[in-house]
């Protein structure tokens, strides 16, 4: 550490001889944790409830994207007699939404920040972690319509076309809302990131793990007809996903 400010000074003596490290004053947004102990991913989780929210919603969404994993070949090949070896592309929807929504979410994230800041101080503001959730309430709002999409779309009589391009925006809302909330533990958790990371990433690991165990059985629910094995369970996912 003591090597490392040194060498910040000294990068810093070129640009402005006269300034110190010490004379650097900048804003702490923070979280102050109320509890004076050594800080793990399992304390976040037990004692900080934003911690644990977003991260039940992390978890959420990556069970669902492992559901999908499940799902997609009992559609595809239930529904729309794709051979094994084809499937596999029905999960091109997933990579375009993505790939493509990283491309474009930049101008669509920069104008609603605009929006929300509109008459207050920018660059007071933008310090705050609050405003690293910005990208998750449009990503909140894209998930449960892929999820919806998809539910509605997998019968038979559909084309195979459609249920595929459902996939855009939900892969678009996942990658939004998990890059929102990365940044937003981070910068609210500064000092215990790394512990803020690891409970999100633990939390994300088990529920993703037991999703695909059981994602076949609650698609051939017994009130699901044969010709439709799409799996009306993604439309209870879709409703819990716009709650979240």
């Amino acid at each position: 550490m003591k090597d490392l400010r040194s060498l910040e000074q000294r990068w810093r003596s070129r640009i402005n001889p006269s300034s110190k490290l010490s004379d650097i004053s900048v804003p702490d947004h923070s979280v102050s944790l109320p509890f004076p102990i050594q800080v793990n991913d399992l304390v976040l989780l037990t004692r900080e409830p934003i911690c644990l929210l977003l991260c039940i919603y992390t978890a959420f969404l990556l069970s669902i994207l492992y559901l999908f994993f499940e799902a997609f070949p009992l559609v595809f090949m239930t529904n729309h007699d794709f051979p094994l070896q084809f499937v596999g592309l029905s999960f091109m929807g997933l990579g375009i939404g993505e790939f493509g929504g990283m491309i474009i979410s930049r101008p669509i994230i920069s104008a609603l920040t605009s929006w929300f800041l509109r008459g207050k101080n920018r660059e007071e503001e933008l310090k705050k972690p609050e405003f690293r959730l910005i990208p998750a309430m449009l990503g909140s709002v894209l998930v449960p319509i892929g999820m919806f999409w998809f539910a509605f779309t997998g019968y038979r009589s559909v084309p195979w076309i459609v249920p595929i391009l459902a996939g855009i925006p939900f892969g678009w809302g996942v990658v939004l809302v998990f890059s929102s909330v990365f940044n937003y533990l981070v910068d609210a958790y500064r000092d215990w990131s790394a512990s803020a990371m690891a409970a999100n990433t633990f939390l994300r690991c088990v529920m993703a793990a037991g999703f695909p165990l059981f994602s076949v059985q609650v698609c051939r629910l017994p009130y699901m007809l044969r010709t439709w094995t799409n799996g009306r369970c993604i439309i209870s996912w879709g409703m819990i996903g716009r709650v979240g």
